[in-house]
């Protein structure tokens, strides 16, 4: 038994917490008295504690940015369930933080993007078709797979011409939106660049008579 200094209580050794100056190595106060004086501490020297913080964050930026990187890396899937609960809760204050970071970092927000595009061709593709067909009203969507699957399937040729478009393709709708087709994957279809200039808003059955086939 061990009696604490503060509450002037007798109180099991395991009540009291380790210091190597103290009598056995323990401290001379107990657990439960330790806390409230460290919670009265913290109540009374807000603004020096939160100076003292600010005053060694600015010292050392890179050594918290580098354990907070390390943090990050080791907790992977936890921050990204934290950060997307977050968003889920404060989309006012997401979009306000994107929207600020985006306005004081417009040139690597510009580079950020242009990279993505350059690795994700579909998917940005995907996204501006959605754009116009909301614009025009008509329903259906696809996403960036959907066209990699279908560039697959036509065994990386054009639908009309069966020129090779690995290199460079475009993303047409069967029927075009502008007669009411749907943006579904389903009225997809991938063509070269030339077909898909000289198709333009022509109905398929139309185009595919222009260019000789027996419709």
């Amino acid at each position: 038994m061990k009696t604490c200094t503060s509450c002037l209580q007798a109180k099991e050794l395991s009540e009291f917490g380790k210091h190597k100056a103290g009598a056995g190595g323990l401290r001379p106060t107990c657990k439960a008295c330790c806390k409230l004086a460290w919670a009265a501490y913290v109540a009374n020297n807000k603004e020096k504690r939160a100076q003292g913080q600010a005053e060694y964050r600015a010292k050392n930026k890179e050594a918290i940015r580098a354990a907070d990187q390390a943090y990050r890396e080791k907790n992977k899937e936890r921050e990204l369930a934290r950060g997307a609960a977050w968003r889920a809760a404060n989309p006012e204050k997401e979009r306000a933080r994107t929207a600020a970071y985006r306005n004081a970092n417009k040139a690597k927000d510009a580079a950020r993007k242009a990279d993505y595009a350059r690795k994700n061709p579909e998917v940005v593709r995907a996204i501006a078709s959605r754009r116009r067909a909301r614009v025009k009203g008509v329903g259906g969507s696809h996403t960036g797979n959907d066209i990699k699957q279908l560039l697959q399937l036509q065994k990386g040729r054009c639908a009309v011409c069966r020129i090779d478009i690995r290199p460079a393709y475009h993303v047409d709708h069967v029927v075009p939106v502008a007669l009411g087709g749907s943006n579904d994957k389903a009225n997809l279809q991938l063509l070269c660049p030339t077909c898909n200039h000289s198709k333009s808003a022509k109905h398929p059955i139309d185009f595919m008579q222009q260019k000789g086939f027996l419709l």
